[in-house]
């Protein structure tokens, strides 16, 4: 058992970590979000028709919600558009990598 200054300590430590990786989150969420409203916006406009709405989208991705109705990952020639692919990817292995650094550390 760690001593009553110990665990202060270490639950102080545990909100910081928390925290630092909650606006990590927040910055890189806003980033694929602008790169959304960038590359998607025509295509999909009802997820990434403006920033909010892209906030909103990306956040359903790294919950695990869905994918993105909007964006199909094949064209129309039955393709596979592998740019829409390596970015939701690359958002969840950026999201998910940042939630396991922080399951890591504080328990």
């Amino acid at each position: 058992m760690y001593p009553a200054d110990m665990r202060t300590c270490r639950v102080t430590l545990m909100w910081d970590v928390v925290a630092d990786a909650f606006f990590i989150m927040a910055i890189v969420l806003a980033l694929y979000a602008i790169i959304g409203v960038t590359f998607y916006d025509e295509r999909s406009p009802e997820d990434f028709g403006n920033l909010s709405l892209a906030i909103i989208s990306m956040f359903r991705i790294a919950a695990g919600e869905t994918w993105i109705d909007g964006i199909p990952i094949a064209n129309e020639d039955s393709n596979v558009d592998w740019a829409t692919g390596a970015f939701v990817i690359s958002f969840v292995l950026i999201v998910n990598w940042t939630l396991i650094q922080v399951h890591r550390n504080t328990f």
